[in-house]
C-alpha cells in the first residue's frame, strides 16, 4: 500500500483533483428556507448547525458508507493531517477544515480528493442540529392565528397577551428555565372538549406556543 505522506505533500501544493462522483457521494444536505408566518413575526432562525471534528466526520464516513471505509479504524496524523487508511486501500482524512479521500473510492486519483468542508456535513452527521428551534416569538403569531378547526385561536379565550385562565397558563409556562411545557397544552386539549379543535396543531407550534407563554410569564424576552 502505498504511504499517504508523499501525497499530503501534493495536497498541501494544492493539486487535489475534483470528482464530481465524489461530491454527489459525499456532499452534505443542503439547507432549505422555511415559508413564512401569515402573522406578523416570520419563523425564528434555524440553530446554528453542530460542525463535527475530524474524528467525529471520519466515524460517521465508516458509518454511513462502511462499503467505501469498512471497519473502525484509528486516527494516523501527518503534519497537519488527520486521516485514516482502510484494507480496501481507501482513505478519508481532514486537513484544516477541508475533507479528503483518496484511493478506489476517488478513482484511484493521482492526488486526495477534496469532497467539502468539515461544515459542509453537519446536517449530515448532527441532523438534529439543523432543526428549528424552539421559538416564542414564532408562538407568539401562532397564539394569534386561527389554529382550531372551528376558526378560533388561543387569545380569544386567554386574552393578548394571555390573562384568562390563569391556572393553566402558569401550568403551560413551566419553570423560568424551561422553555414551557407544551405537553400540558396537549393534554388539556385531549381532555376538555372545548379545546379539542386544536387537536391538529403540531407539536413543534404547541412547542412554540409554550415557550411565548412562558416568555409571558417570566417576563423573559421573546427569541
Amino acid at each position: 500500500m502505498r504511504a499517504i505522506e508523499p501525497t499530503m505533500k501534493v495536497l498541501r501544493c494544492g493539486m487535489a483533483v475534483a470528482a464530481a462522483a465524489l461530491v454527489l457521494l459525499l456532499a452534505s444536505c443542503g439547507g432549505g428556507s422555511d415559508e413564512p408566518l401569515s402573522g406578523p413575526q416570520q419563523r425564528a432562525a434555524l440553530r446554528a448547525p453542530q460542525v463535527p471534528d475530524a474524528t467525529t466526520l471520519m466515524d460517521w464516513a465508516e458509518g454511513e458508507y462502511g462499503v467505501y471505509f469498512p471497519g473502525h479504524q484509528d486516527n494516523r496524523a501527518f503534519d497537519v493531517y488527520v486521516y485514516r487508511v482502510y484494507d480496501n486501500g481507501n482513505y478519508v482524512g481532514v486537513a484544516g477544515q477541508d475533507v479528503y479521500v483518496w484511493g478506489p473510492v476517488s478513482g484511484n486519483s493521482a492526488a486526495p480528493v477534496r469532497v467539502g468542508a468539515l461544515a459542509d456535513f453537519a446536517c449530515r452527521v448532527f441532523p438534529a442540529s439543523c432543526a428549528p428551534a424552539v421559538s416564542g416569538l414564532r408562538g407568539q403569531a401562532l397564539y394569534a392565528a386561527p389554529l382550531g378547526s372551528a376558526g378560533n385561536a388561543c387569545r380569544d379565550c386567554h386574552g393578548d397577551p394571555p390573562g384568562n385562565g390563569i391556572a393553566a397558563i402558569l401550568n403551560a409556562a413551566g419553570p423560568r428555565d424551561s422553555q414551557g411545557e407544551p405537553g400540558i397544552i396537549r393534554a388539556k386539549i385531549n381532555s376538555y372538549f372545548l379545546m379539542q379543535q386544536f387537536a391538529g396543531v403540531s407539536d413543534t407550534d404547541l412547542a412554540d406556543i409554550a415557550a411565548y407563554v412562558n416568555a409571558v410569564r417570566w417576563g423573559k424576552p421573546l427569541q
